[in-house]
């Protein structure tokens, strides 16, 4: 992902729905379009640098869907300085025209777009020498992988989606009624099978941050789970070679976690400078020459000295207080995830004891966010202080995952063996469980995944997984009384008022008219 150019805008993509057929019949060598170009390792390398750029754009690890996942899941609530289309996830009242659905489904569309573009115009170049085949090879895995991405994503939200598996399909006929969700779930499998045969173990250094076999195994992992397939989930994830855990477990959130030994798969974020580089530009929305290539809204958008738009609820603070082997206890987890009141949450941070208060309406009220928030070394955050890294995946989650195929298999020995090394482990240090059985297992796994990868957008697909296997109700999770349409998002209004097949009698709606 760290790669110095991206590309600005796909050069076929525009030229398809941008130029007159006068225009495209003209004899100009010096114009581009998808015949004349991606004919050399540099350009397929820049549609490859494209399905890159994607996940650093919004609503993706750019700015939004940490707010869209933490408010969703109840680890982050709204402050007054909240804009109104994001306190809609907070309150549970979106709707198909709230913007941020709709850049979600535009983006996880265009991610596939890139992708088959990739696949097409890669799998087509002539490569000159072994080198060159391998990396060609190499790209063609990491296409695989953003398709099997974008649609893993597109149907743990929405369900039914409509689904492209070719570029040709998306060029001769872009608007599609939705898919069957079960009919989707093999199209997956199979593109992450390849990516897996195609994917390096790992990149070299100036490549960190590209997507390895271990991603397209977890990922696969977390699909065959999602199905209740729980023997070929474990395949996958104890196929997965990155096992080594961070020692530190703040140190994997703070500037310079890139080189983490226990990051699986990893969105890099990097400041290059207000005029350097090809780079993605966060407030407008697009890829730019300048701007910002850094994901600073995080700790900005989070930190109270900054623009304090989220706090951390006192339900979900309290979920580190609880009875653990006959007796009460705060899980150590806490200190580094947040900051408090001295009795949950580290009380101090550099500029001195933190300003707490009681859950009041104020500024200030509730627990404020530590993980990805740099006031251990700033107490104002500057632009240029957010070279980090997003984590997607790491061991720790990979663990957690790998219990819960066990516990479905009623191995709760190996469940618990599972979940005592993640908690045990010297970033942790937490008390080991003395005992794991059928009468607690699933609600121990459960808070085992909120408490350690809190804040990491990774609880509300959990609750999505588990109220399609039947373990729970997720919107008794999470907001009573709350309407069972919000376990989907609704197709965005644009794409209803521009695709006349989502109008057709018959499609699943779920609860969204």
């Amino acid at each position: 992902m760290k790669m110095k150019k991206i590309l600005m805008a796909l050069v076929g993509f525009i030229i398809l729905s941008g130029c007159s057929e006068d225009v495209l019949n003209l004899d100009n060598p010096a114009q581009y379009d998808e015949t004349n170009y991606f004919k050399t390792q540099k350009e397929c390398q820049e549609v490859i640098a494209a399905c890159y750029s994607d996940l650093t754009m919004r609503p993706f690890y750019g700015r939004d869907w940490y707010f869209m996942f933490d408010l969703l899941s109840g680890q982050a609530s709204k402050t007054a300085n909240l804009e109104v289309d994001l306190v809609q996830f907070d309150e549970f009242t979106y709707q198909p025209e709230n913007q941020y659905i709709d850049m979600a489904w535009l983006g996880l569309y265009r991610m596939s777009l890139r992708a088959l573009l990739a696949f097409d115009k890669i799998s087509a170049w002539e490569t000159t020498g072994e080198d060159e085949a391998a990396y060609k090879d190499q790209m063609i895995g990491e296409a695989y992988f953003f398709q099997a991405w974008a649609y893993y994503y597109l149907t743990q939200l929405w369900g039914d989606v409509p689904y492209h598996d070719t570029w040709e399909s998306i060029k001769n006929e872009p608007t599609l009624p939705r898919t069957p969700y079960a009919d989707i779930q093999p199209k997956i499998e199979e593109a992450l099978t390849t990516a897996i045969e195609k994917l390096p173990e790992s990149w070299s250094d100036n490549f960190l941050g590209r997507v390895t076999k271990d991603a397209a195994r977890a990922l696969l992992g977390k699909l065959y789970l999602t199905e209740g397939e729980n023997d070929k989930a474990i395949t996958a994830f104890e196929s997965i070679k990155t096992t080594t855990y961070n020692d530190d477990y703040y140190a994997l959130f703070n500037r310079g976690n890139h080189t983490s030994p226990e990051i699986i798969m990893q969105v890099l974020h990097k400041f290059y400078g207000w005029g350097e580089g090809n780079s993605y530009y966060m407030f407008g929305g697009k890829e730019d020459w300048g701007g910002k290539a850094t994901n600073c809204a995080r700790h900005l958008e989070y930190g109270f000295n900054d623009w304090n738009n989220a706090s951390i609820p006192d339900a979900a603070a309290n979920k580190f207080h609880y009875t653990i082997n006959g007796h009460d206890y705060i899980d150590p987890r806490n200190q580094f995830i947040m900051y408090g009141d001295g009795v949950m949450g580290d009380n101090t941070f550099a500029g001195g004891a933190f300003p707490y208060r009681p859950q009041d309406g104020t500024t200030f009220s509730g627990y404020k966010w530590k993980k990805y928030c740099l006031y251990e070394e700033f107490e104002n955050v500057a632009i240029e202080d957010g070279d980090y890294s997003s984590v997607l995946i790491r061991v720790a989650d990979i663990k957690l995952l790998t219990a819960e195929a066990y516990i479905a298999k009623g191995d709760y020995e190996k469940a618990k063996a599972l979940i005592n090394e993640v908690r045990t482990r010297t970033a942790v240090k937490a008390e080991a469980y003395s005992a794991l059985d059928a009468s607690n297992a699933f609600e121990i796994l459960k808070r085992e995944r909120y408490i350690e990868l809190f804040g990491e957008q990774q609880y509300w697909f959990d609750l999505v997984r588990w109220d399609r296997l039947g373990k729970l109700n997720m919107m008794d999770e999470l907001k009573s009384g709350a309407n069972s349409k919000y376990k989907k998002f609704p197709i965005p209004t644009q794409e209803k008022e521009t695709n006349s097949n989502m109008k057709l009698p018959g499609v699943i709606t779920d609860g969204w008219n």
